[in-house]
């Protein structure tokens, strides 16, 4: 920890900043090393970026899931130990990121291939910008590496088109994914200072806000392949965007099929978004896809 700091200290130093404000960002970092610390099984890469108001904080591990407990009620838990598999346990890829300017939002990403492949075929899409959180999980058609190809494509193209409306972005994704095999998504912009979630589906990905224990509201979407078809209107892929505003305590959550649509918040729900997102993913995990999950908190 002393040496974090040590590094964060000389990081202020080269940016310029006041004594008052490495304080905040050491009790904030202290913070998510603390959870981190409960969370994490094995080593953490944690990253430090100035940006134009803020410091990121932003770290990636992988946490272990006994594939006893990777599992919904009722599924087939008979699967074929596979590269990302051991001994009874489930190697998981874990991100979060922190904002310093926004200390109570926070952003967490889980993501599993599917047990037979070292390639994971969903992937996610951050993007912050002017006041504004978009994110995303495109989901490749089937798995394996053109799975990974196509949601890699998508994902690509709705950065670049990160300050574009939701739809514009959807679109110019749409066009773009046509030479893969295509893909699902999931994809939602929150509006910082009003609470207002943007959001729209295009198949299979699951897009909701949570609050308690249940889903209190999630976008119709579109029946469609994204660089494919269906869903569409004289060629044109129709694209329903739809507005809720986020509740005091509640998630945004965006998650694939390789969890089941069934997933609710447990009644009894740990303080920390990376045990909750942990506990959520081995609840609810699919034993038999690519599984990918991302959660969103924004309470104050």
């Amino acid at each position: 920890m002393v040496r974090i700091q040590d590094e964060l200290r000389m990081f202020g130093r080269r940016h310029g900043l006041d004594r008052a404000k490495l304080t905040t960002y050491f009790a904030q970092l202290d913070e998510t090393l603390q959870r981190l610390f409960k969370f994490q099984h094995e080593p953490t890469t944690l990253t430090v970026t100035r940006e134009t108001s803020a410091i990121l904080l932003d770290w990636l591990t992988y946490l272990r899931l006994p594939s006893g407990e990777a599992r919904v009620p009722g599924a087939d838990r008979r699967v074929t130990p596979s590269p990302t598999q051991s001994h009874g346990v489930t190697k998981v890829r874990a991100a979060g990121m922190r904002f310093t300017d926004e200390p109570s939002l926070q952003v967490i990403h889980l993501e599993r291939p599917h047990p037979r492949e070292t390639m994971c075929g969903d992937m996610a899409m951050i993007a912050r910008k002017e006041g504004r959180l978009r994110v995303a999980i495109a989901d490749g058609l089937g798995h394996g590496p053109q799975a990974r190809e196509a949601a890699d494509v998508t994902t690509r193209w709705l950065r670049a088109s990160a300050k574009e409306s939701l739809e514009e972005a959807v679109l110019v994704a749409h066009e773009n994914t046509a030479a893969t095999r295509g893909s699902t998504l999931g994809i939602a912009e929150l509006d910082l200072k009003t609470q207002t979630v943007t959001a729209t589906t295009i198949g299979n990905v699951r897009v909701g806000i949570y609050q308690n224990t249940g889903r209190v509201w999630s976008p119709c979407g579109t029946d469609a392949v994204l660089g494919h078809g269906r869903g569409s209107f004289h060629g044109k892929l129709e694209i329903r965007v739809e507005k809720f505003q986020l509740p005091p305590g509640g998630l945004l959550i965006l998650f694939s099929d390789g969890l089941s649509s069934q997933l609710r918040l447990p009644l009894s729900r740990p303080q920390a978004l990376e045990e909750l997102s942990a506990q959520l993913f081995a609840s609810y995990l699919v034993p038999t896809d690519d599984a990918s999950l991302l959660i969103v908190s924004n309470s104050r």
